[in-house]
């Protein structure tokens, strides 16, 4: 009798020993992928953050690309059509890693808060009449009618402060 009991008991054991192998299998998954995707999310930020230093930093790094851009604002029609060239590059870049920091928003990748500290500063500019305009007939096209709205409420919030 205690013969014929063990090897049901054997597998009842292998079973219970496979499905705990299993379950654990599951939470080693889980745990992994939780991780990778913090991973991910601190790539993508970084990314984000060593983009628009790259931009910020050509005005900081450049006294002459600095003066070019505050005469954007300033007096834009005294710009060369070299440096209005460099004007629309920069801010080109500098709208591409906005509009890219909105879409990983809308994704879930970054937070709001990112997406905000992104945003903010180039609404900033936004706030002068010249650049909008300038940006609008040079951008209009090339980002969602959302973005762009998206830009001018955050240039009217801005305004107020």
């Amino acid at each position: 009798m205690g013969a014929e009991r063990q090897p049901k008991d054997w597998s009842s054991t292998v079973a219970l020993v496979a499905n705990l192998a299993i379950l654990v299998g599951l939470v080693f998954v889980i745990v992994e992928l939780r991780q990778n995707q913090k991973n991910l999310d601190a790539t993508v930020q970084m990314s984000l953050a060593s983009a628009y230093q790259e931009v910020a930093s050509r005005a900081v790094e450049n006294p002459q690309f600095a003066e070019t851009i505050f005469r954007m604002f300033s007096t834009p029609d005294s710009l060369t059509e070299v440096e209005l060239v460099q004007a629309i590059n920069w801010t080109s870049e500098w709208a591409a890693i906005v509009f890219a920091a909105s879409e990983l928003r809308a994704t879930g990748a970054i937070s709001e808060e990112t997406w905000l500290q992104h945003a903010s500063n180039f609404s900033l500019f936004l706030k002068d009449d010249w650049f909008r305009d300038f940006f609008r007939a040079q951008f209009a096209v090339s980002y969602p009618a959302e973005f762009m709205a998206e830009l001018d409420s955050l240039a009217a919030v801005t305004q107020g402060h």
